[in-house]
């Protein structure tokens, strides 16, 4: 008898566990139709996109943080000696058709030239970071959301499609901030390049939230406040990430791809 109550308890908390794998998996259900109903992540791979991005970055860099002088950038369009080698991601606002948010993934320099990347100019050779191949590696930099859409007023257009909550309004993911990640980790992943960032230790933990994990590969910094460098492993994170998530950000990288085919043959 006792026997056969044990192996009731046992199929019970069996099935009780294939229930919680399920919930696990719906978690985010829905986010990548909800995304695609309101956004389109575009590579921005000509002179004119690019300079929508610019204007973001000076909205956001020099306007509102102060970051950046504003006196450096007359036409209202901020830019730097990173962005040649730079490949850089947009996403427009289906609603209103307006460009809303960006971010750049910096290339390693050609192997005789060995450039360093800008985290490490930051800390101006106090800490030796051993990369032991420079050419598998990009930095994460300028990601940038308009005011006006990170902090849209309820009822605006802007806030149309902002975030996506789950169906118990238990989970809410921020579409936009979750568009340029999926950008940058999908397509980092596709060409198999890890990822610099230096970053707030509280954005790290805001990315671990969503699976993102970072590694800590240096001690902090006081530079535009507290700041932590970090790597990310876009393949790592693939596979480990919430299901529905990485479903998004297999999503964005297939538009990415089949929206600019050059895209897949990596030449900056």
């Amino acid at each position: 008898m006792q026997t056969s109550q044990k192996n009731i308890s046992n199929r019970q908390n069996k099935r009780m566990g294939n229930q919680l794998i399920v919930k696990k998996y719906r978690k985010y259900e829905g986010v990548t139709e909800h995304f695609f109903n309101h956004f389109t992540p575009i590579f921005a791979h000509t002179d004119k996109l690019k300079q929508e991005i610019y204007k973001i970055r000076y909205q956001v860099y020099c306007e509102e943080l102060n970051y950046e002088s504003k006196n450096k950038f007359l036409d209202k369009k901020e830019q730097d000696v990173y962005d040649h080698r730079s490949y850089h991601f947009l996403l427009e606002h289906k609603p209103s058709g307006q460009y809303v948010g960006c971010v750049r993934l910096i290339f390693p320099t050609s192997e005789k030239t060995q450039v360093l990347f800008p985290f490490e100019k930051i800390y101006n050779k106090s800490v030796n970071f051993d990369i032991k191949c420079r050419q598998n590696h990009c930095e994460i930099s300028r990601l940038a959301i308009l005011k006006t859409f990170r902090k849209p007023q309820k009822n605006s257009l802007c806030a149309t499609g902002v975030n996506f909550c789950t169906q118990d309004k238990k989970y809410n993911v921020p579409l936009i901030s979750m568009g340029l990640h999926g950008a940058y980790i999908s397509m980092a992943a596709f060409w198999g390049f890890k990822l610099f960032c230096l970053i707030e230790k509280s954005l790290a933990r805001h990315y671990q939230l969503y699976g993102i994990k970072t590694h800590q590969i240096g001690p902090m910094i006081d530079y535009r406040g507290k700041r932590i460098p970090f790597l990310m492993k876009p393949r790592e994170i693939l596979r480990n990430i919430d299901p529905s998530l990485r479903e998004l950000f297999e999503a964005i990288q297939q538009k990415l791809l089949s929206s600019t085919p050059s895209l897949s043959l990596l030449s900056v």
